[in-house]
């Protein structure tokens, strides 16, 4: 027999816990969204670039990003193909993390395991090909293009 798998208590703050994720996140998509981070110079070059010539895991990523948040799917996974293939884990993962804040749910052990494995999938996603774009051959057509060949946005 197995017993009912163990609840966990939610801290008294954990409903409200969800405004601190969605107000930053919607406020960045927006704001790259509507700014280029080609054209404008807020957003400051990656310094692990800079330093060894190599590409970090995130590179391309705010180009991606601001590319999605225009509906350019094709030009968002040409300047960072591990971020676009990792949001179909992460977005329902932060949805389903927001309803049980808003609703207040007590989270089981399954569901903890659920989101467990769908953020490993994201990472594994996100993370394989940005390091893979650092080797030569094949892999190169990870990287994001350099920033003079990017397309101006429309």
């Amino acid at each position: 027999m197995n017993p009912a798998p163990p609840v966990l208590k939610p801290s008294p703050w954990r409903r409200w816990a969800w405004v601190l994720v969605v107000l930053p996140a919607g406020l960045t998509v927006w704001l790259l969204g509507a700014n280029d981070p080609v054209k404008t110079e807020i957003y400051p070059p990656c310094s692990f670039h800079k330093a060894t010539g190599l590409l970090c895991p995130g590179c391309g990523g705010l180009r991606s990003t601001h590319h999605l948040a225009n509906g350019r799917l094709g030009q968002a996974f040409q300047n960072h193909p591990g971020f676009v293939l990792a949001l179909p884990f992460l977005l329902p993962l932060v949805s389903v993390w927001i309803w049980h804040r808003v609703r207040n749910d007590e989270e089981t052990l399954r569901t903890r395991m659920i989101y467990d494995r769908a953020l490993k999938m994201a990472l594994i996603l996100f993370f394989v090909p940005a390091l893979l774009r650092n080797l030569p051959g094949p892999f190169q057509n990870f990287a994001p293009p350099p920033v003079a060949k990017v397309a101006p946005s429309k």
